[in-house]
């Protein structure tokens, strides 16, 4: 790890905290006994009842965003190395949709293995089904593919082999129900963005003006979605086939794509070899570091609390002294007008659509959360100037492995703690905000520290 490049490393970073963020704000106490804005503002306490209605914008609707932002990232890094070594795109392009069935199946088969859906009061056959849907799934995209010489006898025998356990569950397991259309919409969304912002990057590579294009053409459809009995609203709302794609997906290209200009710029700093080498004074990255941090958190409170005029007005002042201190480094400060660009263009928005919103989501809400991950990378590049890699280890492994974190939850340490009998303890801890607070947390250090484990030994799940 050491021998990777900053930048690299740097888009680890963010991936873990995205990652590691999705299970905390997924595992902590729910109920009345934690404040709003520890939820999804349109989820608020104490009933969690979805209200559309409810504008604003907290923590837990920024870490999507950021996971989907350092997918666009990577798009550069993956998908040129494999351009360069095939003739012509059509390889590329055959893997893509290989890479897409793969990930809607992922996204069925983990809904399907999950404790809670496989009953609604577990048993220890269940506790131990989920275990063994985990081992199939870690085996099905790649994590034992070192004791194998093929990919043939490696992960497609496993792929086989939780085809077939979902079909012995579904012919034998009373109250189990096959159905494509129950899969986790996350994965579902990733792999649908990952496909069109993959062919989006490869038609555009030569020339992000064009990728930006796109990202217009979108926005125009998103827009014209609005407008009642209009075939783009048909077309937006058409859902046929909503258990494999849906339109409406699309939307998130917005900040796929705006992430992928910031790759081609990582790539192109990398290849020029003289870049990454130019910093600022240890006291400048962490006045700038200090700096991304209030612009982030200002506004996230602002948004939250809906003080518009003020918020726009602070996120400017902290911008503009943002911009003083990002002059040695060119990439950097590209990813800092990138990042001041998006995030005003959505503050100005904002009023728009009844507030920002992450569901439905907002046209405002894309572009925010599309320049505080921007902002967030660059708090990610400061923070690896001033603090040694290896004391950042366990979380830059858990975002080299993020699919594993994902799951690590639900069906790894749910069914372990069921096992173990000891979930009516930890269901104590739903006492009060702190401990309330200190359920995610254990969850989420018992993932973070499980997942470095795995990636160290090579069980990477490979999506």
């Amino acid at each position: 790890m050491s021998d990777k490049p900053q930048r690299f490393i740097s888009v680890d970073l963010l991936r873990a905290i995205a990652i590691l963020g999705m299970i905390l704000s997924g595992y902590i106490a729910f109920g009345g006994v934690m404040p709003a804005w520890m939820y999804h503002a349109q989820l608020p306490p104490p009933t969690h009842a979805f209200n559309p209605d409810i504008p604003g914008l907290t923590w837990v609707d920024l870490v999507f965003p950021m996971f989907l932002f350092t997918m666009g990232i990577a798009f550069p890094f993956s998908l040129l190395k494999r351009l360069n070594h095939s003739a012509g795109n059509r390889p590329i392009i055959q893997k893509i949709c290989i890479r897409f069935f793969l990930l809607v199946y992922f996204a069925i088969y983990l809904q399907h293995i999950k404790p809670y859906n496989l009953s609604s009061s577990p048993s220890t056959i269940d506790w131990g089904l989920s275990l063994l849907g985990f081992i199939l799934l870690l085996g099905a995209f790649g994590g034992y593919q070192k004791f194998f010489k093929t990919k043939i006898a490696g992960q497609y025998s496993f792929l086989m082999g939780s085809l077939l356990f979902l079909a012995i569950l579904h012919v034998s397991k009373s109250n189990f129900e096959f159905s494509l259309y129950r899969s986790d919409i996350i994965i579902l969304v990733l792999a649908n963005v990952a496909f069109f912002g993959a062919l989006a990057w490869i038609i555009t590579k030569d020339n992000a003006l064009h990728r930006v294009l796109i990202i217009i053409g979108v926005l125009g459809l998103k827009l014209g979605a609005t407008i009642p009995d209009a075939w783009t609203n048909e077309l937006w709302t058409f859902d046929a086939i909503s258990w494999l794609f849906r339109v409406s997906f699309l939307e998130y290209l917005i900040i796929v794509l705006a992430g992928s200009i910031v790759g081609d710029w990582l790539q192109s700093s990398v290849e020029k070899r003289n870049d990454h080498l130019k910093s600022e004074s240890k006291s400048k990255s962490v006045l700038s570091l200090s700096i991304v941090f209030l612009i982030v958190v200002m506004s996230l409170i602002g948004l939250f609390a809906r003080w518009g005029f003020e918020t726009i007005v602070i996120q400017s002042v902290l911008i503009i002294a943002l911009f003083t201190i990002k002059k040695v480094n060119h990439t950097e400060r590209e990813i800092t007008i990138l990042s001041a660009a998006l995030l005003i263009i959505g503050m100005l928005m904002e009023p728009f659509e009844g507030g920002v919103k992450k569901d439905p989501t907002t046209i405002s809400y894309l572009f925010i959360t599309a320049g505080l991950s921007g902002s967030l990378l660059l708090f990610c590049m400061d923070l690896l100037k001033v603090v040694p890699t290896k004391n950042l280890s366990w979380l830059i492994d858990s975002g080299q492995n993020p699919m594993v974190a994902y799951v690590l939850p639900a069906l790894f340490l749910f069914p372990v703690f069921g096992l173990l009998d000891i979930h009516d303890w930890i269901n104590y801890l739903n006492a009060n905000e702190w401990t309330g607070l200190l359920k995610g947390l254990i969850y989420t250090t018992l993932a973070m520290i499980i997942t470095s484990m795995l990636t160290k030994r090579g069980f990477i799940l490979k999506t």
